[in-house]
């Protein structure tokens, strides 16, 4: 599987030239490119607008206290479909189009991260963390400052 991603992306960009040659000469030159133009200009907006709203999304289940898994997927799609949308060609603008589609990304989610437990949702008994509610409690302990090289302690002996 993997040689065969190696050779597809090694592929891809005779692939995509040729693709642009088949189109430029159905079309026409011209409106090849301008079709590479607005493609570039559309991966810009979806990496300013939906990249942005992604960052907001994932904000939010922080302060929520929820799993942003979903909305990491959704960032991850969102920035990778830009990035492909700015590369001229069409196989890549068709695969940045695939990316932006939700259902999509919900099953990516859970094709790389899995389905792992989060706090709160598989046992009632333990509620689901909020912001801020996590506390550490231990016994206090003195603690006497330690010289190094084993020089006597200027300040008493106050080790257990």
């Amino acid at each position: 599987m993997a040689k065969l991603f190696r050779y597809g992306l090694f592929a891809l960009p005779f692939l995509e030239l040729a693709l642009l040659i088949l189109i430029g000469d159905w079309i026409g030159g011209l409106e090849t490119l301008g079709l590479l133009l607005v493609s570039a200009l559309a991966g810009v907006v979806v990496l300013r607008v939906l990249g942005r709203a992604s960052l907001g999304d994932l904000a939010d289940a922080f302060r929520r206290g929820e799993s942003p898994i979903q909305d990491v997927a959704r960032g991850l799609c969102v920035v990778l479909a830009g990035f492909l949308l700015i590369v001229p060609g069409v196989i890549t603008d068709v695969i940045a189009i695939v990316l932006l589609l939700r259902p999509l990304q919900h099953r990516l989610a859970s094709a790389i991260f899995g389905r792992r437990p989060v706090p709160g949702q598989g046992n009632p008994a333990q509620p689901a963390p909020t912001v801020g509610s996590v506390v550490i409690d231990v016994e206090p302990e003195p603690v006497a400052p330690r010289l190094p090289d084993n020089r006597a302690n200027p300040w008493g002996d106050h080790t257990r």
